[in-house]
């Protein structure tokens, strides 16, 4: 009767332990609900690649196979992360004249569309990687709803002058640069 007793009770202990094993396992495959992306090991790969091909100032692609949307959604978000911080890094290389789609020789830099400023600068890095996380993720087209665009207030300070001339400005390279996130062009 005691070995019943006891074989009860251990199996009443062991049980929530096994559920919670099987769920954690179930997280990590994507196949749980409401699940944080940059918890996937696929996310860091992503952001490792992403972040060494912005900083040598390669063209952004994507590589892998994946089991499931999940991971591949991980993956390129982590990507899209990684590229932007890569291409801070080698925008911010002293000696260096940057150029390219975030440089001072094209539409938002020196001599662009909209000079040499500083607010659409940033605007446009947020625009683009938003635009491309938005993507990936499966949301909708909302350049104007997520909080880089309401807040619009990255990398200002106060010797720069007024803060909603700032706004605009990085809202001027926000907006065009998600789109192209986006889209994928």
């Amino acid at each position: 009767m005691f070995a019943l007793v006891l074989a009860v009770a251990l199996s009443f202990a062991v049980t929530p332990q096994i559920a919670s094993a099987q769920s954690d396992r179930g997280m990590d495959r994507g196949q749980g609900h409401n699940q944080d992306l940059t918890r996937n090991p696929n996310y860091q790969r992503g952001r490792t690649q992403g972040q060494s091909d912005g900083a040598a100032n390669r063209a952004q692609r994507y590589r892998g196979q994946f089991n499931n949307d999940y991971d591949r959604q991980a993956y390129q978000a982590g990507y899209d992360q990684g590229f932007q911080d890569g291409r801070t890094q080698y925008n911010n290389r002293p000696n260096r004249r940057p150029s390219g789609q975030y440089g001072r020789n094209d539409q938002y830099g020196q001599g662009g569309q909209y000079g040499n400023n500083q607010a659409v600068q940033i605007g446009a890095q947020d625009g683009m990687n938003d635009g491309r996380t938005d993507r990936a993720t499966g949301h909708s087209n909302r350049p104007t709803q997520g909080d880089n665009y309401k807040n619009a207030l990255r990398g200002y300070n106060q010797s720069m002058g007024g803060e909603n001339a700032y706004k605009a400005l990085y809202r001027q390279g926000y907006v065009p640069a998600y789109q192209r996130g986006y889209t994928g062009r």
